[in-house]
C-alpha cells in the first residue's frame, strides 16, 4: 500500500493485489424457477445445504455441468482495525436502516465498495459491465473482495482490468467512484432506504439501479446488502471520509 497516494477509502485496505491471471471453474449445481432462491448461498456452504432444484437425479448424481475460464482481477483486502473504527462511526446511522437490522455492517461495506468499483472501472477496463464479476470474502479469517473478468479462451483476457489497479490510476478511480454515489437521481427516496423491489427481503437502503445495482451476471449476492450511506454517510454522519474515524 506504500506506493498508493492518500485516499480515505484506501485507508480501509491493508493490501491491494493485482492478479494478472486467474482460473475459475464454474459449476451449475442447481436452479430455481420464476423466483430466486431464498437467501444467499456462500461458497463455503455450497455443499452443506440443499439447492432449490438439483441438476440430476437418481443414478446420475455423480457429475455436474461445469466450465473452466481464465481471466484477471484485483483483490482488495481490508484492515481489521480500520473496519472496526468504521463500524463504530457508522453505528449511529445504521440502527433504523436495513443495514443495521442485518447485524453484519461489514458485509454492507464490502459489498457496496465492490459495486462502486465495478461501476467506475467498466468504462476504462475495456470490458462491458456485465463482463465484470465480484467475489466477496466475509469471514473471521478474511474480509476482502475480488473484482475480476474471465473468458473461455485459455489465453485469458487482455490485462485492461489489472492496469486500473496500479498506483496513480486506482486513486483517481476511487475518487470517481465516491463522487458517483454522492447523489442519485432518485434521492431522497434512495438514500432514505425506502425502495422496494417487490420480492421478500429486498428493501434496499441507499441503493438503486441508478447508483449501485449491477447486472445479474455481475453480483453474487442478488444486489442485496448495499447502502451508499456506508460510504458517504447521511448528513455528514458515518461516512468513510469523516476525519475522526481515521
Amino acid at each position: 500500500m506504500a506506493n498508493y497516494g492518500p485516499n480515505p477509502i484506501l485507508k480501509l485496505f491493508k493490501a491491494v493485489s493485482l492478479v494478472p491471471r486467474l482460473r475459475e471453474v464454474r459449476v451449475l449445481t442447481g436452479f430455481s424457477r420464476v423466483r430466486p432462491s431464498d437467501g444467499i448461498v456462500k461458497y463455503e456452504q455450497l455443499w452443506g445445504r440443499p439447492m432449490p432444484e438439483r441438476i440430476s437425479e437418481g443414478d446420475r448424481t455423480g457429475w455436474l455441468p461445469a466450465c473452466e475460464v481464465f481471466g484477471e482481477g484485483i483483490l482488495f483486502q481490508f484492515d481489521d482495525d480500520a473496519v472496526a473504527r468504521w463500524e463504530h462511526g457508522v453505528a449511529e446511522i445504521a440502527a433504523p436502516r436495513p443495514m443495521g437490522q442485518s447485524g453484519n455492517l461489514r458485509g454492507f461495506l464490502v459489498h457496496t465498495l465492490a459495486h462502486m468499483m465495478m461501476r467506475a472501472m467498466a468504462p476504462y477496463a475495456g470490458y462491458t459491465l456485465p463482463s465484470l464479476r465480484e467475489r466477496i470474502y466475509d469471514s473471521d479469517e478474511r474480509l476482502a473482495f475480488l473484482i475480476y473478468t474471465s473468458a473461455g479462451d485459455i489465453q485469458g483476457t487482455l490485462g485492461g482490468l489489472v492496469e486500473l489497479g496500479r498506483p496513480g490510476r486506482l486513486e483517481s478511480l476511487l475518487e470517481e467512484a465516491t463522487d458517483r454515489i454522492r447523489w442519485c437521481t432518485t434521492d431522497p427516496v434512495c438514500i432514505e432506504g425506502s425502495i422496494e423491489l417487490g420480492l421478500p427481503e429486498t428493501t434496499l437502503a441507499g441503493a438503486c439501479h441508478h447508483c449501485l445495482l449491477l447486472p445479474e451476471t455481475s453480483c453474487e449476492r442478488g444486489n442485496r446488502s448495499l447502502d451508499r450511506a456506508a460510504v458517504i454517510g447521511i448528513k455528514g454522519r458515518g461516512g468513510i471520509e469523516a476525519p475522526e474515524q481515521f
